[in-house]
């Protein structure tokens, strides 16, 4: 019996022994996690300005039409194409040689109705001393002061047709109305050209440009746009190019929904007319609001959002309500306070609750890996 007992105390002090062991070693296996450095940002209420974008086409606004006064063959391009020029250089020659021609037979027709008004008024003055002494009928008076008049007219005829014919020739110099870019030619030399319908090419005066976009009415909901509203052009280079509404549409198109828009560029920035670019309304002002970084909303499987709070040395897990994006901020309405210091790396690794701590001024990441995915963002 006593065997039996010191076996019992000798196998229980052996597995306590044993116990201890394992514990220890588990202890040295997993030891206390250390708390995740993260970085932060102390909620601050805002005014933010609320934008809406969407694509938009740049048209210049002083953009001519270069057509033909006059009929007649193409004789010269003298422009390089798609080069700037400047007023009245230049652009087409039109054979003048038929115009020249009309231009020589007004002249001699104006010359004969000169003579012939010259002729009338000798006829006349010998016409009328004859009457002061009753050498002619009165008819005969009468019938000469009726021609001179005929040949007086008929010479202010042939001046206005000379004057024609001048001008007519004077059109066959097409030139540039006003400085600008010439676009490539339509017609080549040798092509008949017809007044008033052929287009020869367009004028483009390159530092006046406009863009024309159209917004949904959906998006614009309830905001009143005016002239003043505020608008921004995006180039192809992310740069915000200043701008200013000159025409707002006071009415919503019933088959597409949407309303249009023009704004004039205040500096286009080697924009061409024809380009499509990004532009952006403010159609409001989100009042006391918090702006947090892209990185640091976490978008979950049921569509809601949330972000982690920094503590008492843990990282909170705090739903909240966001608007859209600004810049590369979101927009979270609700759920934050002044004050509340958000995590805005380091989000992989967090769990609610999970040790954290911030991180030292002036000591940098030590990974990135750990951002969290940037989610598309919510209708507001």
């Amino acid at each position: 019996m006593p065997h039996k007992i010191i076996s019992t105390v000798l196998i229980a002090a052996l597995s306590a022994i044993i116990a201890a062991g394992c514990t220890k070693k588990a202890e040295q296996k997993n030891p206390a996690q250390k708390p995740v450095v993260v970085s932060t940002i102390a909620a601050t209420p805002e005014d933010v300005p609320e934008w809406r974008e969407v694509m938009g086409r740049t048209e210049g606004s002083s953009q001519v039409e270069i057509r033909s006064q006059v009929s007649g063959i193409l004789k010269k391009l003298a422009y390089s194409e798609g080069a700037s020029v400047k007023p009245g250089q230049l652009l087409f020659l039109i054979d003048p040689a038929p115009f020249e021609a009309d231009l020589r037979a007004a002249t001699a027709a104006r010359a004969q109705a000169f003579a012939q008004l010259e002729q009338s008024e000798r006829e006349l003055e010998r016409t009328r001393r004859l009457s002061a002494s009753q050498a002619v009928p009165q008819k005969e008076l009468d019938d000469a002061v009726s021609a001179e008049k005929v040949a007086r007219a008929a010479l202010q005829s042939a001046d206005a047709r000379v004057e024609s014919s001048r001008v007519a020739l004077s059109h066959t110099r097409i030139t540039a109305p006003s400085a600008g870019v010439a676009g490539i030619s339509l017609v080549n030399p040798g092509a008949l050209v017809s007044a008033q319908s052929t287009l020869l090419a367009t004028l483009t005066q390159k530092g006046d440009l406009k863009v024309v976009f159209s917004m949904s009415d959906r998006d614009l909901k309830d905001a009143a746009i005016t002239r003043a509203s505020r608008v921004e052009v995006v180039n192809a280079s992310g740069s915000r190019l200043k701008a200013h509404l000159d025409y707002v549409s006071q009415s919503v198109d019933p088959d597409l929904g949407t309303r249009q828009f023009r704004a004039k560029l205040d500096q286009p920035e080697r924009l061409l007319s024809g380009q499509y670019v990004r532009v952006r309304l403010q159609t409001g002002t989100e009042k006391q609001v918090f702006r947090v970084p892209q990185s640091a909303v976490l978008q979950l499987s049921d569509g809601t959002y949330a972000v982690y709070v920094l503590k008492d040395g843990k990282a909170k897990r705090t739903a909240v309500t966001v608007g859209p994006w600004n810049d590369t901020d979101w927009i979270v309405r609700s759920g934050l306070k002044p004050g509340d210091l958000v995590i805005t790396d380091q989000i992989l690794r967090l769990q609610d609750g999970k040790a954290a701590k911030e991180r030292e001024s002036g000591s940098k990441p030590t990974t990135t890996s750990g951002s969290a995915a940037s989610a598309s963002a919510p209708a507001a």
